[in-house]
């Protein structure tokens, strides 16, 4: 499980993830969070596990963001967890040998 960390607003928002082919960076996911829509926190959380899903295909990913708000914590976690379609898939996909 890799897990990135990043802050984002008044809170910290994490993503873990099981990669099948592609890994996420830190840099690239900064530059991608200054873009991403979403007015409510819910929102952004569902939007931003949508977007990973797609685009690195793991094998399970979860994200979540923490606030505290007038003293009390806030935590909205979604995962995607595609499960064994996706690896037959991807495994589809790969270049045969052609000897």
């Amino acid at each position: 499980m890799i897990t990135l960390s990043v802050p984002y607003s008044s809170g910290l928002l994490t993503v873990e993830y099981v990669p099948e082919r592609y890994l996420l960076e830190r840099e690239s996911f900064k530059d991608y969070l200054k873009v991403v829509p979403g007015a409510a926190v819910e929102q952004l959380v569902a939007t931003i596990v949508d977007d990973l899903a797609n685009e690195i295909v793991a094998k399970s990913l979860r994200v979540t963001f923490v606030t505290e708000e007038a003293g009390s914590t806030y935590t909205v976690t979604m995962q995607d967890s595609p499960g064994e379609w996706v690896t037959r898939f991807t495994e589809r996909m790969k270049p045969r040998d052609r000897s």
